[in-house]
């Protein structure tokens, strides 16, 4: 499906397109597409919506497959493309089994995606467990999350490398949270609050500059490049931080001056191969709970010339909390 200058749909709030092809191509000053729901041909497919130049796609619809979507996801995935902007103006509820059964999720391999649905624009489904979310690959390009809450399954990128992976974007009063099981090579700026929840690990391997505060209530690691330099805050709740120096490079400040709070929670320091590593933390609080410092020399310290050294320049602890 292709979208001139002043090319676009319209229907009614309970209409459906079918569309026959496996994506949308947008070009600048198209009008947009304004439709109850849109189903493809290839119900198992992954929908590719490239938006050319620095055009702007209104995608005021939702993919649908014909199943109950307050419930189960759609059987599409849905790639963005393109340098331009993409705008998603529903609730879509997306999961993508892909051509290899994984759940592709929502995919952006360039360009801006504007979540303006509000809060979980990509869908958070109710399921018997644990809720099921919408994975976010963030490959190239921006996520605009906008003032919302937006809960996501794994927060990832293709590229692995400081550097290689997208950008998240929002003002204060925005969230991101992420159930865990991803490694993200970009960034995360402006104001917005980064929760990484979840019983699978979450790795950063790049610079995280947003200026709201990360709450780690899964279990988050730092490696690489990877480090939390401008955050308001930084809560481990009944959780695990861990500084990784054993990647491409050592840190020796990965929280820089952010106040770290430990409530039940756990700090590991894992030190370098042949590596005297002094790593520092500027303020830690222990809020409650048991909470456990735990500092991890390679193996035969003695023999590749390895150390540790932990500056923790103030502490103070509730009258509930100890640590260990």
């Amino acid at each position: 499906l292709t979208l001139n200058a002043g090319g676009g749909l319209v229907g009614g709030a309970n209409s459906t397109l079918s569309v026959s092809s496996g994506g949308i191509l947008a070009f600048g000053g198209n009008a947009g597409i304004s439709v109850g729901r849109m189903n493809f041909s290839e119900s198992w497919s992954q929908v590719n919506i490239h938006t050319v130049g620095t055009g702007t796609l209104n995608f005021d619809s939702s993919l649908g497959s014909g199943v109950n979507v307050a419930t189960t996801a759609s059987l599409y995935g849905l790639t963005k493309a393109g340098d331009g902007t993409l705008v998603l103006a529903q609730r879509q509820y997306v999961a993508g089994q892909g051509m290899m059964g994984t759940n592709n999720g929502l995919v952006i391999d360039g360009g801006t995606v504007r979540l303006a649905a509000g809060d979980h624009t990509a869908n958070v489904r109710a399921v018997s467990t644990t809720p099921a979310a919408t994975a976010f690959p963030l490959n190239q390009g921006n996520l605009g999350i906008n003032g919302s809450t937006q809960i996501v399954e794994r927060f990832s990128s293709v590229g692995t490398l400081p550097g290689t992976g997208g950008a998240v974007t929002g003002p204060a009063g925005s969230r991101l949270v992420t159930m865990g099981g991803g490694l993200f090579a970009g960034s995360i700026t402006g104001a917005a609050e980064f929760q990484a929840a979840g019983s699978v690990t979450t790795t950063l391997v790049s610079g995280i500059d947003t200026t709201g505060a990360i709450i780690v209530r899964g279990n988050l690691t730092l490696k690489d490049s990877g480090s939390i330099s401008a955050a308001s805050s930084v809560q481990v709740n009944q959780a695990t931080l861990t500084l990784d120096d054993t990647g491409l490079s050592t840190n020796p400040s990965r929280l820089g001056a952010v106040p770290l709070v430990l409530d039940g929670g756990s700090l590991t320091f894992l030190a370098r191969q042949s590596t005297q590593d002094v790593d520092t933390v500027t303020g830690l609080s222990l809020a409650g709970g048991q909470s456990t410092l735990t500092l991890t020399l390679p193996a035969t310290p003695s023999v590749n010339g390895s150390s540790l050294d932990v500056v923790v320049s103030s502490l103070s602890r509730a009258s509930s909390a100890v640590v260990n």
